[in-house]
């Protein structure tokens, strides 16, 4: 009832209108789990022992595959909010810090994704480890984790791409027109144009800055390093318990 109110912002309607179609992920997480159900070791038959096991694996499974698919939804739809401000938002060339939060969230989706197929090793706790079963989360992961990063930033990065290379071109356009002397007021004209030149030109065109960036690259190894650590884990226990 709040976001209804005329106190609510437009991004806030539209986040509202959208986030009330979240039920339809549900049958979809459940569509994307079965693959990784192992049904031959499944009991149905009520008396049998391995019934409530069975039961707890398919909840389990269908629990972990389902919020692997809400969650996600829910940072696409910040996702497309701060898309379309990132076509509104103002943009300084020479203060881009104030762009970080498109960065951060792209993080956040990325984070969430990273996180999501360290997590997926969990399907494999109750079965013998083995890389094939990862192809359906790889599947549904790295295409989830390139739209949760380039949603939010996408807009505003091209706006700055933009807004780049027409204040190049204007700075180009002025130093064709400024005399090559050596000497005087048109040397120190051409050297601050040159200057100014230097840093446009080295202007990042992603709302993202250097400590950023480094996050997305350390969270790349999350779930490989989840995986081999469930693969050590799995051979441990193996020759623990065969010793």
């Amino acid at each position: 009832s709040q976001l209804k109110s005329t106190d609510a912002s437009p991004l806030e309607l539209d986040r509202y209108q959208l986030g009330r179609f979240w039920p339809l992920t549900i049958p979809f997480g459940v569509f994307l789990s079965l693959p990784s159900i192992s049904w031959s070791d499944l009991y149905f038959d009520i008396d049998s022992a391995g019934f409530m096991e069975s039961i707890s694996i398919l909840t389990g499974t269908f629990f972990i595959w389902t919020s692997v698919v809400l969650v996600p939804f829910f940072f696409l739809l910040e996702g497309y909010e701060y898309h379309k401000l990132g076509k509104q938002v103002p943009i300084d060339l020479y203060n881009l810090d104030k762009l970080n939060g498109f960065g951060r969230i792209s993080l956040g989706g990325f984070l969430l994704i990273m996180s999501s197929l360290a997590l997926s090793t969990l399907q494999s706790i109750d079965q013998e480890f083995s890389w094939q079963r990862y192809g359906n989360v790889l599947a549904t992961g790295l295409p989830s984790a390139v739209v949760l990063v380039m949603l939010p930033s996408w807009s505003v990065h091209r706006r700055i791409r933009r807004k780049k290379s027409r204040h190049l071109e204007e700075i180009t356009a002025e130093i064709n027109r400024t005399p090559t002397l050596l000497s005087g007021d048109a040397l120190m004209r051409m050297n601050g144009l040159l200057a100014r030149k230097s840093a446009i030109q080295a202007v990042r065109t992603w709302p993202m800055d250097l400590s950023i960036f480094s996050r997305f690259v350390l969270y790349v190894f999350i779930p490989p390093l989840a995986w081999i650590g469930a693969a050590l884990m799995e051979n441990f226990l193996d020759f623990y318990i065969a010793g």
